[in-house]
């Protein structure tokens, strides 16, 4: 699946075994009620272990802070290093898991 749920018609940003039913339900006509994941490994796809699916912030916050993080990093010199960071993977294989 190159898609994230929501560009399915789902509710959520990253896959999980719940969705992947109610995919497969709607999809298929086949309810799944457990061994999504055997049903993977049968297929030999992986998945890896989901977390929680954070809302993005509002448009709003983002903003005010990209404009707060400019100023920071204008007002910084040299002896001192402004760093920021979120939620990301390091893999030496491709992946939509973090989108």
């Amino acid at each position: 699946m190159t898609k994230a749920p929501f560009e399915c018609g789902l509710e959520g940003n990253i896959w999980n075994g719940q969705l992947m039913c109610e995919f497969i339900k709607r999809e298929f006509a086949v309810d799944y009620k457990s061994g999504i994941y055997d049903l993977l490994a049968r297929l030999n796809l992986s998945h890896q272990k989901a977390h929680a699916d954070y809302q993005n912030a509002s448009k709003e916050e983002q903003f005010q802070f990209l404009d707060h993080f400019k100023q920071t990093l204008l007002e910084s010199d040299e002896q001192n290093a402004t760093l920021t960071f979120d939620e990301f993977s390091i893999s030496s294989k491709p992946s939509n898991y973090y989108g």
